[in-house]
């Protein structure tokens, strides 16, 4: 079967980069409690109490969704984590259009990297490569 995109396994790689760099970023934030998350998660009316654990749950996600065996399970926790994230700002008054962005792309960088999981739950044939 031919590849209807042939460097969407590259481009798919380079979004799954950058959205994890940013994710990586967000929770090394919430590791070293930088100036102002105590503020932005008082604000989400989180506990102060709750930072260390959401920054490890962020990294550990990170982690999984980068590492190829485990990229399905990195992906759905991810997605999840986004949708809480959306949750708390909707809960709160404020829009929330980033984080539905972020989860649209660690999806696309997801099934342009492993466009076989896609065919898979579509009930598609798998390419033999």
């Amino acid at each position: 079967m031919k590849d209807l995109f042939p460097y969407g396994k590259v481009v798919g790689w380079i979004l799954s980069v950058l959205v994890s760099a940013l994710l990586v970023m967000s929770a090394v934030g919430k590791l070293q409690k930088a100036d102002g998350m105590k503020e932005q998660m008082e604000h989400l009316a989180f506990p102060e109490t709750s930072i260390l654990p959401i920054g490890v749950a962020e990294i550990g996600s990170v982690a999984l969704y980068l590492f190829p065996p485990t990229s399905l399970f990195g992906a759905v926790l991810l997605a999840s984590y986004m949708g809480g994230a959306c949750a708390a700002h909707v809960r709160i008054g404020e829009p929330c259009i980033v984080q539905i962005i972020i989860g649209v792309v660690i999806w696309i960088g997801f099934v342009l990297r492993r466009p076989d999981v896609l065919r898979a739950s579509l009930g598609l044939p798998i390419s033999s490569r």
